[in-house]
């Protein structure tokens, strides 16, 4: 049975790429692209690191990365998470059809045109709207003030005195956008999901003392932080490993166990 590191070197093979070429594409360093062609998962910075390297390696070569981490943890002697409906062989691993049909010219021709009706449409309708008269302005008219100064009541005093209370526990709500994203999610130290999500899905974690996101392409995951929106992991689509807690927000995450 071929091993992790093996199947996605044969692939690249397959494929014509040299380890430079797939730097590139993966901007994985080719110090880590060799430790997973050669299984020495070892030298990761982190479990969670060779998990992500493996998933993004496998996406550029058009292999099912879900099914090469599982046999990663096989591999390894952890313990599974994910559970299928049906169980493919070991060393079973889908390949994707790498040849996706850009968009139609015609389509983006049409939407530019569309664009440009509408802005003329709306150019035309201001300068067919008769400029509204504004109002002069009535002279300003000296009013009588009452010179004795409100004192802050009690109750106003009460409000401001009143220590910051910070949350119980932190919430989070992870949702996928642009594409499929791999994830891995811990709630207070403890593994809740690892897999890929769907673009459009969403799911809510709780901890009570941390919550712990790990994604592959932080441009892919938009984040609800204890209710607040905190839009996308990052704009540039490098991985992310963060830690989320009543208190705030740490880069990085617990360590490897």
């Amino acid at each position: 049975m071929a091993t992790v590191g093996e199947i996605l070197k044969n692939r690249r093979a397959e494929l014509g790429l040299s380890i430079q070429e797939v730097q590139v594409s993966t901007k994985i360093s080719t110090k880590y692209i060799r430790a997973i062609e050669s299984d020495e998962f070892q030298s990761m910075p982190g479990d969670a690191y060779a998990r992500g390297f493996i998933n993004t390696y496998a996406a550029a070569v058009g292999l099912d990365g879900a099914l090469l981490v599982a046999q990663y943890k096989r591999e390894t002697g952890q313990p599974e998470i994910i559970v299928s409906s049906e169980q493919p062989e070991p060393d079973e691993v889908l390949t994707r059809d790498l040849d996706q049909k850009p968009r139609s010219l015609w389509v983006l021709l049409a939407v530019i045109a569309v664009l440009i009706m509408i802005a003329f449409a709306y150019f035309g309708w201001l300068q067919s709207t008769p400029e509204a008269k504004t109002p002069k302005p009535k002279p300003l008219t000296k009013t009588k003030t009452d010179k004795k100064q409100t004192t802050p009541s009690a109750t106003t005093k009460d409000q401001s005195q009143k220590p910051v209370i910070q949350p119980a526990d932190v919430s989070i709500r992870v949702t996928i956008v642009d594409s499929d994203c791999w994830m891995e999610i811990l709630t207070d130290g403890q593994q809740a999901f690892v897999g890929t999500m769907k673009v459009g899905e969403t799911k809510q974690f709780k901890g009570q003392s941390s919550v712990y996101v790990y994604a592959a392409s932080g441009r892919r995951v938009s984040i609800v932080y204890n209710g607040s929106d905190m839009g996308l992991l990052n704009q540039t689509g490098e991985e992310v490993s963060r830690t989320y807690t009543p208190q705030g927000i740490q880069e990085g995450g617990p360590a490897q166990q």
